[in-house]
């Protein structure tokens, strides 16, 4: 079944900013949604009517929403369509955020609702049809659900966020120096390891997932150690992941992007030795490697061992492994020995 991202932005935004998304969930389509209307009906109709179409065409969607774009698509009722969703720095409480401007432009309701539009102290108008139709339809919405917000956030308090989230059984993340808009270099970088992390699934495997984590080993050795082997290493490498008396005793891990494996990890458990230990190089520099070592090694305290290729020694000696003796070379394999301790 195919699967989308489907995004839509805050105020001020554009459906481009989609494509900043695509290199994170690799093998998915990115689909940035557009929007004209400014009112959560308005807009919230619009957003349905596009999820539908997506859903009817891709199955399974996944949703990032933005500041009030989380809100419209609530307000929307998109949910039913949805797999999961992602809100950054959302509004999800419109009636107290109107309550919140109101009192800050010393605005009763009483006088809006006697004159139906007041201009605000932050330059927005305040109108009472607007409050009223908000109040009518409480939003509902049971997707599973991950916020990330920044504590510096003036447009929605950490309490409303907060509650939010335990109501809704979501999982919240906050970026103490993080503002509303997430567009600093360092809020991007957070803000990306934090989609990533929460993606990614790391579990022992089952026996059937066994031939799907020894064709990405073989996939991943290829692409990255294959090219600095002699082709007897490359051949050696081969017969070894088909040979059952070598896989004999393993015992191994998976990293999951959704339905894709994308890391395993395999121990030979009688030897406490790492024998396959590879990441889809889409996923390299992003801390899951470090997370299913981390699942492995919760189950295999103590000293563990390892033979390191030359692409994976920096980041085996960053693990806490130390070399136990010089590089070498047997049936074309190139490893450095090491071992890491209690």
């Amino acid at each position: 079944m195919k699967e989308a991202v489907i995004y839509v932005h805050g105020r001020g935004g554009s459906a481009a900013e989609a494509a900043r998304y695509r290199p994170l969930f690799p093998g998915r389509e990115v689909l940035g949604l557009e929007y004209t209307g400014d009112t959560p009906w308005e807009a919230g109709a619009e957003l349905y009517a596009a999820v539908a179409a997506r859903k009817a065409e891709y199955g399974a969607l996944t949703l990032i929403a933005n500041s009030i774009g989380a809100y419209f698509c609530m307000f929307g009722g998109i949910g039913p369509l949805l797999k999961k969703a992602y809100f950054i720095s959302p509004v999800v409480d419109m009636e107290a955020l109107i309550l919140n401007m109101m009192a800050a432009s010393g605005v009763t309701e009483a006088a809006l609702e006697a004159r139906g539009e007041v201009p605000s102290s932050s330059g927005e108008t305040l109108s009472w049809e607007y409050l009223r139709r908000v109040r009518a339809q409480p939003v509902r919405w049971d997707v599973p659900t991950a916020i990330l917000y920044g504590g510096c956030d003036t447009l929605t308090s950490l309490q409303t966020v907060s509650a939010f989230a335990r109501a809704h059984g979501a999982a919240l993340t906050v970026m103490e120096n993080g503002g509303h808009w997430f567009h600093t270099a360092e809020e991007l970088r957070f803000l990306d390891a934090w989609l990533l992390n929460d993606r990614i699934e790391v579990s022992p495997l089952r026996v059937e997932e066994t031939p799907a984590a020894l064709a990405l080993a073989w996939k991943v050795f290829c692409a990255y150690e294959s090219p600095v082997y002699p082709p007897e290493g490359t051949e050696e490498f081969r017969k070894s992941i088909q040979s059952e008396v070598y896989l004999a005793g393993i015992v191994y891990y998976g990293a999951f992007d959704g339905a894709a494996l994308v890391g395993v990890l395999g121990i030979r458990k009688q030897r406490r030795h790492i024998c396959f230990f590879f990441l889809d190089g889409a996923y390299h520099r992003r801390g899951i490697g470090t997370r299913l070592f981390c699942r492995a090694r919760g189950d295999f305290p103590g000293e563990i061992t390892l033979n390191a290729a030359p692409f994976g020694l920096p980041f085996y000696k960053k693990l806490g492994f130390v070399p136990t003796a010089e590089e070498q070379t047997v049936n074309g394999i190139r490893f450095t020995p090491m071992r890491l301790s209690e």
